[in-house]
């Protein structure tokens, strides 16, 4: 069969500066950073005192159901799935399932530091089976799956900082192929004190903390803001050929586009962009939430999506995400309209 279109039918972000599309576009449009000192957790012994914190994050905002514990990663992505399946107006169907493919790179590393804790530093027979449960990496897919009963493709990457961006493009392509009808995807990674001490060494910004989901299904109508094309590179200009692979997919030229940079700073000077141009828009993520982690490329990849929507760059249906780590990894997702 060939190849479909993909919709975005909603943006749910969970950010420093706003949670829900219609909040974080505003702060994004009003230039709002969300950095500042760390209140969630005592950080006065570790270097790392500040960091892009959703503060004043509550559960209960975003679900009926009452849990005696989740992990803050898994909370994360329970609220963002609620907002993706709201504004999309979805409901789970066994005849048309929903999938959910998330990415994540450290996953639920404050639950597995409290059972590893429990283990070796009291009784191992009093440690909590629930933490042991709530540690593994695709510990929010399971819990966002049975909350919802999301019943489709079920997937989680975990491959460093283009985790969320990976997850997107496979659900990308499972839609485009006919493989998938209706699937959430994206990516989330929180703070935690574990974290925040492995990085007192850090050489380059501040780390954050982010979910973020798109709800992607075939497109079809007028003027819909599509996802138009995903590229994935390793190695030597992993950025070049990354972002020809994603123009070559959404069968565009290569003339420049506003790019998102969801990425290290020291990544940058990696990517060699085949449309890089002075002129071009580029807002830099690091610089507003701090360096979210494996949520970077989902996190981008909604406010992409929701500059599209709403006009906010010179050149409509041509928005870049690039989001790349220094192992010489990258992936470019293209936002744009329904010509």
């Amino acid at each position: 069969m060939p190849a479909r279109t993909v919709a975005i039918r909603a943006v749910a972000p969970v950010t420093s500066i706003g949670i829900g599309a219609d909040a974080f576009a505003e702060a994004l449009d009003a230039g709002r950073c969300g950095l500042d000192e760390i209140v969630g957790f005592d950080v006065s012994d570790l270097a790392v005192q500040v960091a892009g914190e959703v503060q004043d994050f509550d559960l209960t905002d975003y679900l009926k159901s009452v849990k005696s514990y989740v992990d803050r990663a898994s909370a994360f992505g329970l609220a963002a799935a609620a907002l993706a399946l709201r504004d999309a107006g979805w409901e789970p169907s066994d005849a048309d399932p929903i999938g959910l493919v998330l990415g994540t790179e450290w996953g639920c590393l404050e639950s597995m530091e409290l059972f590893a804790e429990k283990i070796t530093k009291a009784d191992p027979k009093f440690a909590q089976p629930l933490l042991f449960t709530q540690g593994y990496a695709n510990a929010p897919n399971s819990l966002i799956s049975i909350e919802f009963g999301l019943r489709g493709t079920n997937a989680c990457f975990s491959c460093g900082r283009t985790s969320g961006a990976a997850a997107i493009a496979y659900a990308f392509d499972q839609i485009r192929h006919g493989r998938a009808d209706r699937v959430l995807a994206g990516g989330v990674d929180v703070l935690s004190r574990v974290l925040c001490a492995s990085q007192d060494g850090r050489a380059f910004g501040p780390l954050g903390e982010a979910a973020g989901l798109l709800a992607l299904g075939p497109g079809g109508g007028d003027d819909e803001v599509l996802l138009l094309g995903a590229g994935l590179a390793s190695g030597e200009r992993c950025g070049r050929r990354a972002m020809e692979a994603a123009l070559r997919d959404a069968q565009l030229d290569p003339d420049p586009i506003a790019i998102i940079l969801a990425c290290d700073p020291a990544a940058v000077g990696l990517l060699d962009l085949p449309n890089a141009d002075p002129r071009v828009d580029l807002l830099w993520m690091d610089t507003i939430l701090g360096d979210t982690m494996g949520a970077s490329g989902a996190v981008a990849a909604c406010a992409a999506a929701l500059r599209v929507e709403r006009g906010a760059d010179p050149r409509p249906g041509r928005v870049g995400v690039v989001c790349a780590d220094l192992q010489n990894n990258c992936a470019v997702l293209i936002f744009g309209r329904a010509q």
